[in-house]
């Protein structure tokens, strides 16, 4: 009698979830959390942009430094957070950082500016510049630039390091059925007839035993389906937001050009007054001679 072998279902299992073994390999690694200065690059002014990005629980969030939404770089120093970058820590030293605190603690964190999961990303350098690197999600590119050398290695060396360890699964295999994977029972019905156990009692025990790993089964196919959904939903906001930004981008520089058109094309209440003056209405009455018309010298 054959069944599916609970050491490989449980092997699937934990491929999806991410469990105690990984993430104390994750705080072994790279420690609880990343943080640091990066540049990047922004359409919207086509520049580079300071921010602070962080990298925690396999997701690299980035915050603004300045403004109203300004990360609160206190709150940042008082969690266990590995900073990377002489320019970050110049930051938060306590000469240069002022922001607030209330009532002894710091405010609670802003929204990101953006975030990107590392599961569904790639990581790679610039050929042309040692300080920038790019990480692309399928949907997006993110430039970003480090402020040194050093620095950049040091933040792609922790990105990779949390992103090797997601199982790399792919979509075939997250979809595939585990009903091909058997073990046989010999070894277990040999055992049990050897203590005396009646054939009707094994074959009751190998009976409960299917019922469980059918189980079992169902709920780990529910779980693949669900975690490739999440994938799916994740892919498709994405894309969502990136459409947006450019509709954004769109607007505004089509605001701008219709403004300037409308400057030009409308003259200004003072040019309408020197039109229907009677110094322009004299200019306009007088007969200027033509080339062919001009007094010899």
């Amino acid at each position: 009698m054959n069944f599916p072998d609970p050491g490989a279902v449980m092997k699937e299992a934990a491929q999806l979830l991410c469990g105690e073994e990984r993430e104390a390999k994750m705080n072994e690694s790279v420690g609880d959390r990343i943080s640091g200065i990066l540049y990047k690059w922004v359409n919207l002014g086509k520049r580079w942009r300071r921010r602070w990005f962080v990298l925690e629980d396999g997701v690299l969030s980035y915050y603004k430094i300045h403004g109203h939404h300004k990360i609160d770089l206190n709150l940042e120093t008082e969690k266990r957070s590995t900073v990377l970058g002489e320019d970050s820590l110049r930051l938060i030293s306590p000469r240069h950082n002022h922001n607030i605190i209330i009532n002894g603690t710091s405010q609670l964190r802003p929204k990101p500016v953006g975030q990107v999961h590392l599961k569904v990303s790639s990581i790679r350098e610039s050929r042309s510049d040692d300080k920038r690197f790019l990480i692309f999600t399928g949907s997006k590119r993110l430039h970003l630039r480090a402020e040194t050398r050093e620095d950049r290695v040091a933040w792609i060396d922790a990105l990779q390091a949390i992103k090797d360890l997601f199982p790399r699964v792919s979509n075939s295999e997250l979809m595939a059925p585990v009903d091909n994977v058997v073990v046989s029972t010999e070894k277990l019905r040999q055992l049990l007839l050897e203590e005396g156990v009646s054939e009707a009692a094994i074959q009751d025990s190998e009976q409960i035993m299917r019922n469980e790993f059918a189980a079992l089964q169902n709920q780990l196919m529910l779980l693949k389906e669900k975690h490739w959904l999440l994938l799916d939903s994740l892919r498709q906001l994405e894309v969502h937001v990136m459409i947006s930004r450019k509709n954004l981008a769109n607007r505004i520089r089509n605001s701008s050009s219709v403004s300037s058109a409308q400057n030009h094309v409308h003259p200004s209440s003072s040019e309408i007054l020197q039109i229907n003056s009677p110094s322009a209405s004299s200019a306009q009455n007088c007969v200027h001679p033509s080339a062919s018309e001009t007094p010899p010298n």
